[in-house]
C-alpha cells in the first residue's frame, strides 16, 4: 500500500477537512493509468481484498474546486510550502511524487520533496518535528490486521499519532473475531473511519510480480512482506 502519511500534531493536518482535500485534489487514476501502466489498484482505504471493503465508500474522484474550498472552509494557511519526505529514490516513485506535487500546486498547496536513505528516514520518522507528511508503503498482504501496527493508539510504529478509539476497538474485535465473515464485517467498519478521516491519504496498491520456473507445482504469489 502506498500512502501519504500527515503528521497529525501539525497544526495545519488538524482538520479532516485538509486531508480529504489532499485526495481530492490528486488524480490517483491517471497516476495508475500513465505511470504505472494500469498495474496498480485504487485503494481507498487502507484495505483493498473485496471481502474488508464496504460499499458506498468515497472514491475521492479528483475534483480540485472541492479541494479548494475544503482547504478555504478549514481556514488552511497556504503560506508555508508542505515537505513530503520519502525513502523511494526509484524513478518511478519520483514521478509519482512529482506529479502529486503539480496537483497540490492545482489546488494552491505548495509540496517539496526530499528523498532520504531508508536509514536516514527511519531516523526521522518517529520524531513529528523532522517531518510534514511521508510518502512510504505498508504491508497489504492477506491478513487486515498487519496494518493496525501503523495506526493503533500508542503502537511504535504509529508515527502520524492517530488516535481513535473507535478503530483501536474495532482492531481488537477483528483479533478476537474468528468467524471470517464477522470478521470481515468488523474490518469493513475500520476501513469506512479511515476513508472518512483520511489520516493516511491512502493512495494504491502497485501490482508485484514474481517469477517461477514452469517446472515447480503448487506455488502461491504472496507478495507482501
Amino acid at each position: 500500500l502506498n500512502y501519504l502519511a500527515f503528521d497529525l500534531s501539525d497544526p495545519r493536518f488538524a482538520d479532516e477537512r485538509v486531508r480529504q482535500a489532499f485526495m481530492y485534489a490528486i488524480d490517483r487514476p491517471t497516476i495508475i493509468e500513465q505511470l504505472y501502466g494500469g498495474q496498480a489498484t485504487l485503494a481507498n482505504c487502507a484495505y483493498i481484498l473485496p471481502q474488508y471493503v464496504p460499499e458506498g465508500l468515497n472514491d475521492y474522484a479528483q475534483n480540485v474546486d472541492t479541494a479548494k474550498q475544503l482547504l478555504s472552509d478549514a481556514g488552511f494557511d497556504a503560506s508555508q510550502p508542505i515537505e513530503i519526505v520519502t525513502y523511494y529514490a526509484d524513478q518511478l516513485s519520483q514521478d509519482v511524487l512529482l506529479t502529486i506535487q503539480q496537483f497540490m500546486a492545482d489546488a494552491g498547496v505548495t509540496i517539496t520533496i526530499r528523498a532520504v536513505d531508508v536509514p536516514t528516514f527511519n531516523q526521522i520518522t518517529p520524531d513529528p518535528s523532522q517531518w510534514d507528511m511521508m510518502f512510504a508503503g505498508a504491508a497489504n498482504g492477506p491478513e487486515p490486521d498487519v496494518i493496525s501496527s501503523s495506526m493503533e493508539t500508542g503502537t511504535p510504529r504509529n508515527y502520524s499519532g492517530i488516535s481513535n478509539p473507535d478503530l483501536d476497538q474495532l482492531w481488537a474485535e477483528g483479533r478476537s473475531t474468528v468467524d471470517p465473515e464477522a470478521r470481515a464485517k468488523v474490518y469493513q467498519q475500520a476501513c469506512s473511519i479511515m476513508n472518512g478521516e483520511v489520516y493516511w491519504a491512502t493512495l494504491w496498491v502497485p501490482t508485484r510480480f514474481g517469477a517461477v520456473a514452469n517446472s515447480v507445482d503448487n506455488f502461491v504469489w504472496v507478495p507482501a512482506p
